[in-house]
């Protein structure tokens, strides 16, 4: 569930034209018969030939343009830090899925890019806590976006140059049922760089309301960059650092555990994000409760 949280990316325009490198078209992808690669629509297949390791991409609020070094370490000025994102993504639910993959010289491979039956096309954004019925209690947070489609859920983030902080988390709507957690501390998601080996854990402490009732639990978030390759997702191949959380809920006298898997691309952010099912102890599991792969728009 966890997961979902990092689904930040890059926009990107319509524009076509000659081009010698990636760093001369606006999408940041020059194709290999020299023509920018048009990324709407259907243009996964274009995508897959055009490797967008010399990306670039307009990803900040001062309009610099991010220029991916493909060295393995991922920077803050290599993440998506742009609020107010509206970037397509295919979601499906319970869905086989390899993350073992396979092994080659450049390390791990996956492809993720195949037609899931029952997929649909979401637009994942990251309005400002102001715009919802939360706003109280989480006015110094950065945005706000899905945390999961199955169980209407919001996660509220506070994203800095030092890295991503989940602040809590809140249904849908207010009312007699509504979940509003606030985590102290907040939970680290993600921190600024971070490189293939790299761990870090928080400790927090969940109080709120959940579903209408009164909740208080610890829980636990141990993430690892445990793995680097190359992705396919339907918007392309990219080179990617794996970045798995396993979330530990300790409610009274019974402990929850699950996982989650996010691939994570120099400019880009998550091009492919997975959560298992509550009590999944496997860390590559095989079963996505939910899952999220960066598409064409």
């Amino acid at each position: 569930m966890i997961a979902m949280l990092l689904s930040l990316g890059v926009g990107c325009t319509d524009s076509k034209s000659g081009c010698e490198t990636n760093t001369d078209c606006p999408t940041g992808l020059c194709s290999p018969d020299g023509e920018c690669v048009d990324v709407v629509a259907d243009t996964a297949t274009d995508l897959d030939t055009a490797e967008p390791e010399d990306t670039a991409s307009e990803t900040d609020i001062d309009s610099t343009v991010c220029q991916p070094n493909a060295d393995g370490i991922l920077s803050w000025n290599e993440y998506p830090s742009t609020l107010d994102l509206a970037v397509p993504f295919y979601h499906s639910v319970d869905s086989p899925i390899d993350l073992l993959g396979s092994t080659s010289a450049n390390g791990r491979e996956w492809d993720f890019s195949q037609t899931i039956s029952g997929q649909s096309t979401v637009v994942v954004d990251t309005p400002a806590p102001s715009e919802f019925w939360f706003a109280d209690t989480f006015s110094s947070s950065s945005y706000v976006t899905v945390l999961s489609r199955q169980n209407d859920l919001y996660g509220i983030f506070t994203l800095t140059e030092q890295g991503l902080w989940l602040d809590g988390v809140a249904s849908f709507d207010s009312g007699w049922t509504e979940t509003l957690l606030v985590y102290d501390p907040p939970a680290q998601i993600l921190q600024f760089p971070f490189a293939k080996g790299d761990t870090w854990t928080t400790e927090s402490v969940v109080t709120g309301t959940l579903n209408g009732v009164y909740s208080y639990h610890l829980e636990t978030q141990s993430v690892t960059v445990d793995a680097s390759g190359h992705l396919e997702a339907p918007l392309g191949r990219f080179p990617v650092l794996r970045v798995h959380t396993e979330t530990t809920r300790q409610v009274g006298l019974l402990t929850y555990v699950s996982q989650s898997m996010s691939f994570v691309a120099e400019c880009y952010g998550i091009v492919t994000t997975a959560s298992s099912n509550i009590d999944e102890t496997e860390t590559e599991f095989e079963i996505a409760f939910e899952l999220l792969r960066m598409a064409p728009q």
